[in-house]
């Protein structure tokens, strides 16, 4: 946002930091069927503390029956999940193809790596640890063989995408940190 707009809208100390990990898809005007929770909502204070504030939405959430682990570096949980979601959706997007023919496709699977490799340079920089290797979130990943993409599905359907966003944002991001 220009000139601070959103540090002053949204202070960083009133944030807490949370990402998904589950399949959903939209089957309607507010209408939102869950298929698969993965690890639920992960969830963290900004500068890595404990507090109640997150311990009590981490808690609302489980309540309502989603899992919602407390994690020590959200920041991290969020870069992990932005890097997934951009590796994931270029493939699927590019191929027309769900996460069994990516699985058996091993130029798709080396490319998978590939961005994964380049994006995780400047997680390196940011000073962000990726405890799972990428090889282990592909394989991880490609083991729910009949699951599309969200952004392969909102191809489908005729929705606009996500990718150029997410890409430019990545990209961005390696050009102020100096990572080629």
């Amino acid at each position: 946002a220009p000139a601070g707009e959103l540090w002053r809208a949204m202070p960083p100390e009133q944030v807490i930091g949370f990402t998904m990990w589950l399949s959903a898809v939209q089957t309607g005007p507010g209408c939102v069927m869950l298929r698969q929770v993965q690890r639920g909502y992960p969830l963290g204070e900004l500068d890595g503390t404990k507090s109640r504030r997150a311990e009590r939405l981490a808690a609302a959430f489980e309540r309502g029956g989603v899992p919602s682990p407390r994690v020590p570096c959200i920041r991290s949980e969020i870069f992990i999940k932005s890097l997934n979601s951009l590796a994931f959706n270029v493939v699927a997007v590019l191929g027309n193809a769900s996460n069994g023919v990516i699985a058996d496709v091993p130029e798709a699977v080396e490319t998978l790596l590939s961005i994964m490799k380049e994006c995780e340079v400047v997680a390196d920089v940011l000073g962000l640890s990726i405890a799972q290797s990428a090889e282990s979130r592909i394989q991880q990943t490609l083991s729910a063989r009949m699951h599309t993409m969200s952004m392969l599905h909102d191809l489908r359907i005729g929705k606009p995408l996500e990718l150029s966003p997410l890409w430019t944002s990545f990209e961005d991001l390696a050009t102020l940190l100096g990572v080629r």
